[in-house]
């Protein structure tokens, strides 16, 4: 029997090893865009993030976004008396128009939506399961006109994706979005309940799950997730404009001729007065 050399060993591994790593590779290219054809839909061989899109006659399933999951950043002005129970206005995708008056609340949803095949969640230990699954938000701190908030979800065996939205504010003001703290949870499809986030959903993320493990979402239409915040418009104050008056002029003595020949002619009369003074006193002695 021929014996296989350690260097022909060596090269058929890295060959084996970059095969499987290009079939990862197109895996995860594929499976960014798939078509949604209802009972007959094929899922993505990896855990992966909104990646259908509708077909003619197969809508996506509410409450995915209408046209593509990819858009899975939405916004819309709730009503403002009560923007947590309202339920009846609907989200937009970008661009959303808005007056932008001050104090008016602004509502974002980041639909979370893992791809791959239901069949292999096997109970969360799966290879269908994404892991460590994160939503961050970010929201623009200058003051404009037109804003672009965006989303990113990434989770430890997945790759991260990335959505962002075009608020425009048709007063005219530049104006400020502001967070509204505590403002944060996220909904369930599988568990049908809301849960609070943390309010590092805007600066780090925050971790979302779709069943009872944080940070597993499980890969299902019934086991899609939901983060929603809200966000307020505010109307930057002008500081006053404190003027401080200037110093008045400093009075200075006039040294004139005129003036120089007046007091030369007081001291003068001051002194003979003194003089006068002290020979009639000496004449009384």
């Amino acid at each position: 029997m021929k014996k296989i050399s350690i260097y022909k060993k060596l090269a058929i591994s890295l060959s084996t090893m970059l095969a499987a790593l290009m079939l990862t590779v197109n895996f995860a290219s594929a499976a960014s865009t798939l078509p949604y054809t209802g009972a007959s839909t094929n899922a993505s061989p990896i855990p992966a993030f909104d990646v259908f899109y509708a077909t003619p006659g197969n809508p996506l399933p509410s409450p995915a976004p209408s046209g593509a999951e990819s858009n899975f950043l939405e916004a819309r002005v709730p009503d403002n008396a009560n923007p947590a129970l309202d339920i009846t206005t609907p989200y937009s995708e970008s661009p959303l128009s808005t007056s932008c008056t001050n104090g008016e609340v602004i509502q974002l949803r980041v639909y979370v939506h893992n791809g791959a095949d239901a069949a292999y969640n096997n109970n969360g230990t799966g290879p269908s399961v994404a892991h460590g699954v994160q939503v961050q938000v970010n929201i623009p701190s200058t003051q404009s006109t037109t804003f672009d908030p965006n989303a990113t979800i990434s989770a430890t065996n997945a790759t991260s994706v990335s959505d962002d939205l075009v608020l425009d504010c048709t007063g005219g003001q530049a104006v400020e979005l502001q967070y509204v703290p505590g403002s944060a949870s996220q909904y369930s499809v599988a568990t049908n309940a809301f849960t609070t986030l943390p309010d590092t959903i805007v600066t780090t993320g925050t971790s979302i799950q779709s069943e009872s493990v944080a940070g597993d979402v499980w890969a299902c239409w019934n086991d899609r997730v939901i983060a929603i915040l809200l966000v307020k418009v505010v109307i930057p104050t002008t500081p006053p404009v404190i003027t401080t008056p200037p110093p008045a002029p400093k009075v200075l003595v006039n040294t004139g001729p005129g003036n120089v020949v007046g007091i030369f002619f007081g001291i003068s009369l001051l002194a003979g007065v003194g003089y006068f003074l002290r020979g009639r006193y000496l004449v009384r002695k």
